[in-house]
């Protein structure tokens, strides 16, 4: 499962949208995310929002390739990394939300992935040309925060509830993580461009394991936001499926 281009990104997306809601498979809440923010940027580089509209697509194909190899590493049993091993696995949970879910696929793919595949296509001499667009993809998927508010309180009725008494809590949740994520990824990627071919493997093990931190710490937070979790979670729709589809939707 290779993409090559933003338009087969986007299909294969839809392709594991499909998939997840046949089987109710609750990897799709991340896909549904996923997509939503990649054909946003695909709406930004026709707009001409880049400065290097074709620098972007192969930034964004390259961190696709990232998710789908990992997807299907999962579902064939072939080894992936400990992030997204995390992820995957916490999908057969019933006890987490979709908004843990969410933040899962968020911490490895862009803590993990984005600094990989920003990396990837550039060089030392011209990494630096890369951070103007790369930032304004934190403005792009900003854009997006109030349509995921709505779709989250479709699915858990308490989310509504926090939404009412504080309008940006609940954007800031999604909002904090992705931006503190992308200012952290763009910091490995100036260090896996220095680091050099060699020395590759060893930085990506070790960002991988430190990122597995996070993820726990997702999936284990405080007794403050455990009882919070249990209150939204005895009131989220129970049809993994149908809250694909309220994640897909806009």
């Amino acid at each position: 499962m290779k993409a090559h281009n933003i338009e087969e990104v986007l299909s294969l997306l839809r392709f594991i949208i499909s998939e997840t809601r046949q089987n109710g498979d609750r990897a799709g809440y991340f896909a549904a995310l996923y997509y939503k923010m990649t054909a946003a940027i695909k709406r930004d580089m026709q707009s001409h929002v880049f400065v290097d509209a074709a620098r972007m697509e192969r930034l964004d194909v390259a961190f696709a390739n990232r998710y789908l190899e990992a997807y299907e590493a999962y579902r064939n049993n072939r080894p992936l990394t400990n992030s997204w091993k995390t992820a995957f696995l916490s999908t057969t949970d019933d006890q987490a939300i979709v908004l843990q879910h969410l933040l899962l696929g968020i911490n490895a793919h862009i803590n993990l992935d984005l600094g990989i595949a920003a990396a990837a296509i550039s060089t030392r001499e011209n990494i630096e040309d890369l951070q103007q667009d790369f930032n304004q993809v934190n403005i792009t998927i900003a854009g997006l925060f109030a349509e995921v508010q709505t779709c989250l309180t479709k699915i858990a009725f308490p989310m509504h509830f926090i939404r009412n008494i504080d309008p940006e809590k609940m954007n800031s949740v999604l909002d904090f993580s992705i931006g503190k994520a992308r200012d952290l990824a763009w910091s490995n990627a100036l260090i896996l461009i220095e680091a050099g071919e060699a020395a590759l493997p060893g930085v990506i093990h070790q960002t991988d394991q430190a990122v597995s931190r996070v993820a726990s710490g997702i999936m284990h937070p405080g007794k403050l936001m455990t009882w919070l979790i249990k209150i939204i979670r005895w009131c989220e729709n129970n049809d993994v499926s149908e809250n694909i589809g309220f994640l897909d939707s806009k």
